[in-house]
């Protein structure tokens, strides 16, 4: 818990969006990730949507929106080109993973 407090505490002052993105991914993580590190990406997506939906379609579309977010955090720590990410994407990307944290 609080490694998920400091995280998100630092991103809520960073002003640079991709280390704002992983610092509260680095919340999401440490709140919802596996023990280990099989199949992350599902597991987290599915903890997330069970934990916070209780409607079965709702948390579909919550898990979709979580393996998304996943996948352009997956990309930054990678250190892949962000170029494809449109700016109101990224506003977007951000905007839904602080309203989860």
């Amino acid at each position: 818990m609080r490694t998920a407090a400091g995280a998100t505490f630092r991103a809520l002052l960073e002003q640079a969006w991709p280390l704002r993105f992983l610092l509260h991914w680095l919340a999401m993580e440490s709140l919802f990730g596996p023990e280990d590190g099989r199949e992350i990406t599902f597991r987290l997506s599915q903890r997330v949507a069970l934990f916070l939906e209780s409607d079965k379609e709702k948390a579909q579309k919550l898990f979709s929106e979580v393996k998304n977010s996943y996948s352009w955090r997956s990309k930054v720590v990678h250190g892949l080109r962000l170029s494809k990410l449109k700016e109101d994407e990224s506003y977007q990307l951000l905007v839904g993973l602080e309203q989860l944290v």
